[in-house]
């Protein structure tokens, strides 16, 4: 019994020196490119995927949807070098230069939500509407 064990594990340690190892193929392609208007310094993707924010040299960062559609720009300024996600995906950390400081920044994007057709009480051309999500399930 223990002869047989030993010839297995032989005939294995030998299988496997004999056959030549094989590569995985990978295969790849570019998703979508961002045309940037000045040199990127840093980006990250939020933690739950939904925007992607990339800092510049010029000390702005633009926030970006994942998938590309530009939502808006703050300045940070110049001597920002480096940005990190917080804890929610509106919240950044920025690290800047000669200072011992890190400035935590919350970012909030007013959304532009289409409402022709959707049912309304009160008058048509109000200067401000209030949507109430209620009916999901």
């Amino acid at each position: 019994m223990q002869r047989r064990f030993v010839g297995i594990v032989v005939l294995f340690i030998i299988a496997v020196g004999v056959v030549p190892a094989c590569a995985a193929q990978v295969d790849w392609k570019v998703y979508r490119t961002l045309e940037l208007e000045s040199a990127p310094r840093d980006m990250l993707v939020a933690p739950g995927n939904q925007r992607v924010y990339i800092l510049n040299d010029r000390g702005e960062i633009a926030i970006y949807t994942f998938n590309g559609q530009l939502k808006g720009k703050i300045m940070v300024g110049p001597d920002a070098l480096q940005i990190e996600a917080g804890p929610v995906d509106d919240m950044l950390f920025v690290l800047r230069e000669g200072r011992n400081a890190i400035e935590s920044i919350r970012i909030t994007i007013a959304e532009e939500l289409d409402i022709q057709g959707s049912p309304f009480k009160g008058a048509a051309d109000a200067p401000v509407t209030l949507a109430i999500f209620s009916d999901f399930q």
